[in-house]
């Protein structure tokens, strides 16, 4: 049945004003408060209710072009007028029931600033669409007011559990696993309770989590067996006597990845977030092949007719047509260009292959432009090229015949990546492969055991498919899922447990997406070092140029299984950055103090010490470091990066010009007819056209 529809004008294009109606009427027809709240929240509906809640509310959340009640939550904390803030000025800033009536009269006041904002414009008729946008409007405060009622039950429950953990770190009763347990209870507790504290926005909760960071440094130090006095001398002594190496490692990442907050020092990372260290120059691994061009590239990799298998001969740059959908609705012609990879795009497949035939891993960040996605699809078809070969002549293609060491691994492609990239590699798959060459997979859910192995037997029964022609395109919480299933309590692989997890697949090529994403967490990055150790070697890809924290980069090692790259050498790279940065804070601390004569005289422009702070001396020095560890294990192009012709690089398709034609106003009209008389007057016609 449709809804009333009132004209709402502005910014609401018919969509949003379709899914506001069905929203609001929603609302009207619920009977109480709490079920008006339900419907943002969907919190206390019972049974069917419940369910067609949730559903809506994530339809709305999920939804891009959906973004009205993101507006309206802006507006509302933008004015002041959120529930945070109402609280931040109140006596009790524990108690929501003291603010509500207070919320309510100034969200009130201002409806009509709201209603304009909301529109863009002022309304073209409030009475009629005022009722409608205000119920939108109280229905936002009745979901901000249950998610501040929740956050403030999740400060005090969390405040009680760490206390309560916290103090067992002082009980002479426990052994070693109850300690450690009681370590990681009070890490995992107290980020979240750092993380609840935040949003209140009070000056007393930064403080109380400027003291709980703190604790969790001391802590820190006494895992990295330094006296703290978080816990008793038996305690400390406890834990440097013991040898559970995994254990401690957990611990400790736990911790780390707690600490983890920004550092409100201009001197901590001299190197930005995102931008490349220029002193790491990785041209020289890749200098053996950018030698060469195309055709000799080509040639060495045995396919002088340059077309890989599988491979699409032509694509549509606009991205509306492929393979995929030309039986449907056929591609015209001026839709069709051919499906080339550019000279750096053979290079990068050239080097990729070198690393699979070796069976090392290979972190890949050229940046965003260059082509990560397309290299790794063509090594997909180039590794499909391989196994034919040694199916049909017994021997590897191109110059890898001579190389006794090169082999393939047969078994299924598996791509790790995040959720919201995995329409975007399908969307890849089926621009660059011809259809019904490849089986692609999406393998997202938890693990169940009925599900799990229904989908594994479904994959099993595409017989069609080779298993090199199979893509799984597995998210990060499907593979984490799966190591929870095959890994025991102390993180060792059970193989009675492996069976319908990727623990348990023959996989012969493993690629992760966004790698620097999982190099901090524990659980997280354990998995992947053992599905790695699982499948021999990684294809790494990140269009981060290296995180900002060489302990981090130690960690991607540790996932690509590079000597050298340790547990232990992550803690030295931290403990020599957290000494670094405590030297430079004594000695801001010291050139602040009292005046004295060199002071003034570095006031008066006359500096005496240049010495450079400590942190900036140590960075260049663990990324030394870090660049020998890797050396042969990376790779990098930037678009600035030179062809064998000396052209920049780029691997995306040409910008699209669109016009838009526009009627002009009578003022612009006259402008520029009063510009063409005086270019006429003065002789200088040549760059006017008629303006009709």
């Amino acid at each position: 049945m449709q809804n009333p529809a009132p004209d709402i004008p502005g910014l609401f294009a018919d969509a949003e004003k379709d899914e506001l109606y069905r929203f609001v009427a929603r609302v009207q027809q619920a009977a109480k408060k709490d079920e008006k709240e339900t419907v943002w929240s969907a919190k206390n509906a019972p049974g069917t209710l419940r369910s067609r809640l949730t559903k809506w509310a994530l339809f709305v959340k999920r939804r891009p072009q959906f973004v009205l009640h993101q507006r309206v939550h802006e507006i509302i904390a933008d004015a002041g007028m959120d529930h945070w803030a109402m609280l931040d000025v109140s006596a009790t800033p524990r108690d929501l029931k003291s603010i509500d009536m207070q919320v309510q009269i100034i969200v009130g006041k201002c409806g009509d600033e709201i209603l304009e904002l909301l529109y863009d414009q002022p309304p073209r008729n409030p009475m009629a669409d005022g009722p409608l946008l205000t119920m939108l409007i109280t229905v936002v405060l009745g979901g901000m007011r249950s998610d501040v009622t929740r956050t403030l039950n999740r400060i005090t429950t969390l405040e009680k559990t760490v206390e309560g953990h916290a103090a067992l770190l002082f009980s002479p009763k426990l052994d070693g696993r109850q300690l450690l347990a009681a370590i990681k209870s009070v890490t995992t507790n107290a980020k979240r309770l750092i993380e609840a504290r935040a949003k209140t926005r009070r000056t007393d909760d930064e403080a109380k989590n400027a003291t709980l960071q703190e604790r969790m440094e001391g802590l820190r130090d006494a895992m990295d067996r330094k006296k703290a006095k978080e816990m008793t001398d038996e305690t400390f002594r406890m834990i440097v006597q013991m040898t559970d190496t995994r254990q401690l490692d957990d611990a400790r990442q736990a911790l780390d990845a707690a600490l983890e907050e920004p550092i409100d020092d201009d001197n901590y990372n001299p190197i930005e977030d995102g931008k490349p260290m220029d002193s790491w120059n990785l041209d020289a691994e890749v200098g053996h092949i950018s030698c060469r061009s195309k055709p000799e590239i080509y040639v060495s990799l045995g396919i002088p007719t340059e077309r890989l298998p599988c491979f699409s001969g032509w694509r549509d740059p606009d991205r509306c047509h492929d393979t995929w959908t030309e039986a449907e609705d056929p591609a015209p012609a001026d839709h069709k260009v051919p499906a080339e990879l550019k000279w750096h795009q053979v290079v990068g497949l050239r080097r990729l292959a070198e690393a699979m035939m070796a069976r090392k891993s290979l972190l890949v960040l050229d940046e965003v432009g260059v082509g990560k996605t397309l290299q790794v699809l063509a090594l997909i078809a180039y590794r499909i090229l391989c196994l034919r070969s040694l199916e049909k002549h017994g021997r590897l293609p191109g110059s890898f015949e001579e190389s006794p060491d090169a082999e393939v691994l047969p078994g299924l492609v598996v791509i790790v990546l995040p959720p919201t990239l995995i329409k975007q590699w399908r969307s890849e798959i089926e621009t660059w492969f011809l259809c019904n060459t490849i089986f692609i997979a999406e393998y997202t859910t938890k693990w169940h055991t009925d599900t799990r192995r229904a989908w594994w037997k479904a994959l099993k029964d595409k017989t069609d498919y080779p298993p090199h022609h199979k893509i799984i395109l597995a998210s990060r919480s499907a593979v984490f899922s799966d190591a929870t299933r095959a890994f025991t309590s102390k993180g060792i692989v059970n193989p009675q447990r492996v069976e319908d997890t990727l623990f348990g697949a023959q996989i012969g090529l493993l690629v992760a997406d966004e790698i620097h994403e999982v190099r901090n967490f524990g659980h997280r990055l354990n998995t992947m070092i053992e599905l790695v150790r699982h499948v021999g070697f990684l294809i790494a890809l990140s269009a981060t140029p290296l995180v900002t924290r060489p302990q981090d980069t130690v960690q991607i090692g540790r996932m690509m299984h590079i000597p050298g790259c340790t547990a232990e050498l992550a803690r030295r790279f931290e403990s020599r950055l957290r000494a670094a940065r405590k030297a430079d804070a004594n000695r801001r601390k010291q050139e602040g103090g009292p005046v004295n004569v060199e002071r003034a005289k570095a006031l008066r422009g006359e500096r005496i010490s240049t010495e450079e702070y400590e942190s900036p001396k140590v960075q260049r020095e663990l990324i030394a470091s870090l660049q020998r560890l890797f050396k042969g294990s990376a790779m990098r192009r930037t678009i600035r990066s030179l062809d064998n012709l000396g052209n920049p690089i780029w691997g995306a398709d040409p910008p699209i010009e669109i016009y838009v034609f526009g009627k002009l106003y009578d003022h612009e009209r006259e402008c520029i007819s009063g510009l063409v008389a005086r270019d006429i007057r003065d002789g200088d016609v040549g760059q006017w056209q008629s303006v009709s």
